[in-house]
């Protein structure tokens, strides 16, 4: 499953800027080795845009860092960081019963927010705004997989047909309206799989 970055400035979400990361070879979850390359990509980046001249995105270092998690993820995050030489303060969000953030930790110690509005509504912030991408991104491919598993249960559609398919049609309505004519030019579909396209939805064998 992919990692992901939120980026805010001034308070503000920056959308443009954040990111997932693959990290599809995992065999089994570690959420320490997961954080441990995700930073070490983060810097790397960073470091190349910088030698490439650039001045956004990854090539600008954050000012902190807040991870999800308490000291054993922000050690990982401070790892990965001396490993690439490099200083960005790291905090980790320690969660009350509820779910919501109550204090921020590092090096041992925790610092309460719970009392602090103005840091207690920014850190609320950027976890909801976390959650809320999260399960954007887990809708998304969610729904991806139904129109996947629409298009290949059809005989002589895979996975890839069926992505040149939504690719060139847009929706799965549109497939299933087009005329014979118009599945048989549509990129990556022979006339076969066009023909089994056509009956399929048409209830036709």
């Amino acid at each position: 499953a992919p990692a992901r970055c939120v980026v805010i400035e001034t308070g503000q979400p920056q959308k443009k800027a954040y990111r997932k990361f693959s990290l599809a070879h995992f065999s089994a979850p570690d959420d320490y080795a997961a954080l441990y390359e995700v930073l070490t990509r983060r810097m790397q980046e960073y470091k190349k845009g910088r030698e490439a001249g650039e001045t956004e995105g990854f090539a600008r270092l954050p000012d902190l860092i807040l991870v999800d998690g308490g000291e054993g993820q922000v050690t990982a995050v401070k790892r990965a960081l001396n490993h690439e030489n490099m200083e960005v303060p790291v905090f980790g969000m320690v969660k009350d019963s509820s779910h919501r953030t109550r204090a921020i930790t590092a090096d041992g110690e925790e610092i309460q927010i719970s009392r602090n509005r103005p840091v207690f509504t920014l850190v609320s912030k950027l976890q909801d705004e976390v959650h809320r991408y999260t399960f954007a991104f887990q809708r998304q491919t969610t729904k991806k997989k139904t129109l996947y598993s629409t298009l290949t249960a059809i005989e002589g559609v895979g996975e890839k047909r069926a992505m040149a398919l939504l690719r060139h049609f847009k929706t799965i309505k549109a497939i299933r309206e087009a005329p014979l004519s118009a599945l048989e030019e549509a990129p990556g579909v022979d006339k076969k799989t066009a023909q089994n396209v056509y009956r399929h939805f048409r209830g036709e064998k």
